[in-house]
């Protein structure tokens, strides 16, 4: 019987994220990441298909900007198919309106995360 690996693409700048995730997901997900904005586009541009995209709402620990909900348009023209889930630690309740009405599937608080990557929304190829 065949089964696949799922691959995901995190974006996100902490890179123990990165690891806490790899390591809980490791048995059929296989992940790319990107821990910034150009590093993102480096991984759109090369053509890779992902079953989903975990994207983290800051992407710069120096700042408060959340350039992930400008991002989520970008990803879903890149990928109309993929599911993107904004994952944060900021707990308000906009942020998840926010994220679904710009076009995201999910939203999922970090502390939270084996919850939505178990039912995230399956790819619509």
């Amino acid at each position: 019987m065949f089964s696949r690996n799922y691959k995901v693409l995190i974006i996100d700048d902490d890179p123990e994220f990165h690891q806490q995730i790899r390591f809980a997901f490791r048995r059929n997900f296989e992940f790319e990441g990107a821990l910034d904005v150009e590093q993102m586009d480096e991984k759109l541009k090369s053509g890779a298909i992902f079953d989903m995209i975990l994207l983290d709402l800051i992407l710069d620990k120096n700042s408060d900007v959340k350039v992930g909900f400008d991002l989520i348009p970008r990803l879903k023209k890149a990928h109309p198919y993929t599911p993107v889930v904004v994952v944060t630690n900021d707990p308000h309740v906009y942020n998840g309106l926010e994220a679904i009405k710009r076009g995201a599937s999910d939203f999922c608080i970090k502390a939270n995360m084996t919850r939505t990557i178990g039912q995230a929304p399956s790819p619509k190829y």
